[in-house]
């Protein structure tokens, strides 16, 4: 069987986790991917498998970085340049982790700007779904933006 065959840009799989990503680097046999959650993995080529569909978003960095999760959480999260799949993800994640780092914070800011409100509907979808968070009336003036308060 030929190998597949990788470029800078390719939306692929991770097979063991089933995350989506974006290739930003091939070095020899190690692939570099940039995921939904912001996090870069390289990986070896078997690791991954190509989506069918072509990647037409780019994942835009932003403040919200997993590399420094270790030490530090930041109440931001930037949905800009995702696909709804990638928003869904980076979404639970973050809810996830501010809950893990029960951030001094009690506020949490989700960045989905405006459009057709598509992305602000499944936002607001997966947070009711947490019984750890209320959305705010905070940012009304800003329609593209959901605040949301921990509520333990």
């Amino acid at each position: 069987m030929p190998k597949e065959s990788f470029l800078v840009g390719d939306k692929v799989k991770i097979k063991a986790t089933q995350i989506i990503g974006k290739i930003i680097k091939i070095q020899y046999k190690n692939i570099t991917v940039y995921t939904a959650n912001q996090l870069s993995i390289t990986l070896k080529r078997y690791q991954i498998e190509k989506l069918k569909v072509p990647y037409t978003h780019q994942i835009k960095k932003n403040n919200y970085s997993l590399k420094n999760s270790h030490n530090s959480f930041n109440s931001t999260l930037d949905l800009h340049g995702m696909t709804l799949e990638e928003a869904k993800y980076a979404v639970n994640y973050f809810l996830d982790q501010g809950l893990l780092y029960n951030t001094k914070q009690n506020f949490l800011k989700i960045i989905h700007g405006k459009g057709k409100g598509v992305l602000k509907k499944e936002v607001q979808k997966l947070i009711a779904k947490k019984k750890e968070y209320k959305i705010t009336p905070f940012y009304i003036a800003n329609p593209g933006i959901t605040v949301l308060e921990m509520t333990n």
